[in-house]
């Protein structure tokens, strides 16, 4: 019971800095590369919205939009993209967005995202939140498919 609540508080507490980094390489690999990962729970994007960033610019005009009072991270786009996932304003805490597996073939890729939501009796903060993930990925086609998949904690 104790171990639960400690648990709790430390994800109450993570939950309030609104943003997880794992560290460069911690990332799941995309054809044999590590990847970096960033998610957290406020986010200025409210709508749902999976996209491709493929550009300098695009990573700016997206940053902005989500973290305007933050830095963005530094990203090489001669051999990089980002592939973001907003789930959008959600009623409480408890849901969270994971980015998995990422399926390459020549011509297109495959994203595969899962929306965790909080299960019946899960203790959750009662504020609005906008949970994301973003990966910096070895660059995509140009055809991209998000398959999202929801599941309960």
């Amino acid at each position: 019971m104790f171990q639960k609540i400690v648990r709790t508080g430390a994800a109450l507490l993570l939950a309030a800095a609104g943003l997880m980094i794992a560290p460069a390489g911690s990332g799941q690999p995309v054809n044999g590369a590590s990847s970096q990962s960033l998610s957290g729970f406020y986010s200025g994007i409210r709508a749902p919205r999976q996209q491709v960033v493929r550009s300098a610019r695009e990573w700016a005009a997206l940053w902005r939009e989500h973290a305007p009072d933050r830095q963005a991270p530094l990203v090489d786009f001669r051999r990089n993209h980002v592939v973001a996932v907003f789930a959008g304003t959600k009623p409480t805490g408890g849901f969270e967005v994971l980015i998995g597996e990422i399926r390459r073939g020549e011509r297109r890729a495959t994203v595969n995202v899962t929306l965790i939501k909080p299960g019946r009796g899960t203790v959750t903060t009662l504020a609005l939140t906008q949970p994301f993930a973003m990966r910096i990925v070895p660059r995509l086609p140009d055809r991209v498919e998000f398959i999202t998949r929801e599941r309960e904690r």
